[in-house]
C-alpha cells in the first residue's frame, strides 16, 4: 500500500482540509475519490507549513501538522482505513511547527516539535495520552533556537533525536542526542553532526 497525506484547498475561512488517501498495489484509491478527511478544525491561514507522516508496524498512520493561523501543532493517529485512533481533533501540542512523530515498537510514540523556537519532546501512549510528567526541552548548552529534524528508535526503546540548532534566519546546523525511554538524555553532551549549513523549515 501507499499512504498519501495532503492539503486540499477549500473556501475560507477553513482554507485547507487535511486529508489522507491509500493506494493498493495496483494504484487504486482505497478511501474514495478524495480520500478521507483528517481535519478541517485546525485554524489555517492562506498558507501551510511543513507536515510529516510516519507509519507503524500495524499500518497505523501518524501525522504531524501545524494550524498556520496561530502556529498551533497537532498530532493525529489513524488506522489504514482512515479511522481516528487518537482524539478526532488531534492532540493539540500548543505552539508547534515541524511536528515529528516516531512510532515505537511498544505501540507508544515519541513526538518532537518546535515550540516558540525551542524543541520539546513527549512520549504518548497508544491511545494518545502523555506518558512523561512534563515535556522535555532539548538542549545543546546554547540558547540558540532549536527545531526537530528526525527521530530513530533503538532496540531497547532508547531513541535518537536529530535536531537543528538555528544560527540565523532559517539557517542551522545538525546535532543529535540519545534518550532513554523516560526521555532523559544519555550523552553528557549532544553531538554536532556537521558544520555544513542546513535549514530547519524544510524536509
Amino acid at each position: 500500500k501507499t499512504v498519501s497525506v495532503f492539503w486540499k484547498v477549500v473556501p475560507g475561512p477553513i482554507n485547507y482540509e487535511l486529508r489522507m488517501q491509500v493506494l493498493n498495489n495496483q494504484g487504486i484509491k482505497q478511501l474514495g475519490p478524495d480520500g478521507v478527511l483528517v481535519s478541517n478544525n485546525m485554524s489555517m491561514s492562506t498558507s501551510t507549513a511543513i507536515m510529516k507522516i510516519a507509519v507503524d508496524q500495524n499500518e497505523n498512520v501518524y501525522i504531524g501538522a501545524t494550524g498556520t493561523n496561530g502556529g498551533i501543532g497537532y498530532a493525529f493517529k489513524l488506522d489504514i482505513n482512515g479511522n481516528h485512533l487518537w482524539n478526532s481533533n488531534g492532540i493539540n501540542l500548543g505552539s508547534g511547527y515541524v511536528v515529528t512523530i516516531l512510532p515505537l515498537s511498544s505501540g507508544e510514540a515519541i513526538i518532537a516539535w518546535n515550540a516558540s523556537n525551542q524543541t520539546l519532546i513527549q512520549k504518548y501512549s497508544s491511545n494518545g495520552t502523555p506518558v512523561w510528567s512534563a515535556n522535555q526541552q532539548v538542549s545543546n548548552g546554547a540558547s540558540n533556537g532549536k527545531s526537530p529534524g528526525d527521530l530513530f528508535e533503538f532496540s531497547n526503546i532508547e531513541f535518537l533525536l536529530v535536531f537543528h540548532v538555528i544560527s540565523f534566519g532559517i539557517n542551522s546546523t545538525l546535532w543529535a542526542q540519545k534518550y532513554n525511554s523516560s526521555g532523559l538524555p544519555l550523552w553528557t553532551n549532544p553531538v554536532q553532526l556537521s558544520n555544513k549549513s542546513t535549514v530547519w523549515n524544510t524536509s
